[in-house]
């Protein structure tokens, strides 16, 4: 992951972000870097790599240093264009590249961008629309601490730094989890 210094946009319209592909591709192939994913915002981007060639810090030096010799022809300006060398985070799962992350059990868990599509679609509302206050919203932040668990396979740790949960300390998150579950089953056995 790196972002534009300053938190400055540094991918603005469609022909910043082609060309930061086409570096990701050139860059990529020629270090021997597999890739995953990524994702191209305004002002950053994050990358799923398999650090295969154990070239990652020359894969993202060559690529910032394309894409930031680019910008600064196209926008001029002197200085950096990107706030740090770059931030990275080891995963050691695997990762299946169609189902989403393969855990120790063998359980695959969905990408989080389709777990939070999914909770949308069931309930209309965002998750940072979720009223916690009201009764209705109480029972949608228990569905989606399941669906997050359950589906995307996130820890409490991962899920407390969600907004509709960063006031929950994480015994709150497994009481929460527990009693969801249990409603869940009575839900299941009434229907029966």
């Amino acid at each position: 992951m790196n972002r534009g210094y300053d938190g400055n946009d540094i991918f603005v319209g469609n022909q910043n972000k082609s060309q930061f592909l086409e570096y990701l591709e050139g860059a990529s192939n020629r270090m021997k870097i597999r890739l995953f994913a990524y994702c191209v915002m305004d002002n950053h981007y994050h990358l799923v790599l398999e650090n295969s060639s154990g070239m990652m810090s020359d894969f993202l030096k060559l690529l910032n240093g394309l894409y930031g010799m680019y910008y600064r022809k196209m926008y001029g300006g002197k200085g950096y264009v990107f706030q740090s060398r770059f931030k990275s985070n080891i995963r050691q799962r695997p990762i299946d590249q169609s189902i989403g992350v393969q855990r120790k059990d063998d359980r695959y868990f969905e990408p989080l961008e389709k777990v939070l599509w999914e909770f949308k679609n069931i309930h209309g509302v965002n998750v940072e629309e979720i009223e916690t206050w009201t009764w209705v919203g109480k029972r949608q932040r228990g569905e989606l601490l399941v669906l997050l668990r359950d589906k995307a396979g996130l820890k409490y740790k991962d899920i407390s730094n969600i907004s509709v949960f960063s006031n929950l300390s994480f015994t709150s998150l497994g009481s929460l989890y527990r009693r969801t579950k249990k409603a869940e089953k009575e839900r299941i056995n009434k229907d029966k």
